[in-house]
């Protein structure tokens, strides 16, 4: 299983959310994130695996961000990884490990 940790400007929101398919990554609602995060299995219906995620990858994590279209979040497929980008405009670092 792949687990989330979020932080904003430094200021770390969550740590350890697991990552499944097409359930949102949402106690941001309460935590000051705009927008949500959620993995999309192409392929099916099964939870991310690192093997699958990438480009053109199976598993794609998506931003969504209320009335847009949702924006692929550039993942590689590695076991951990950690990302600085701008969603929603805020400052994000999204880091994603398999336990």
């Amino acid at each position: 299983m792949i687990y989330c940790d979020l932080a904003i400007d430094g200021s770390t929101l969550w740590i350890g959310v697991p990552c499944l398919n097409c359930v949102l990554i949402d106690p941001a609602a309460y935590l000051g994130f705009l927008g949500h995060l959620a993995f999309d299995d192409s392929q099916g219906s099964l939870d991310p695996d690192y093997t699958g995620i990438g480009p053109d990858g199976r598993y794609q994590l998506l931003y969504y961000l209320a009335g847009s279209d949702p924006v692929q979040v550039p993942l590689q497929a590695v076991p951990a990884q950690q990302l600085d980008i701008v969603l929603g405009g805020q400052s994000c670092t999204i880091t994603l490990y398999q336990k």
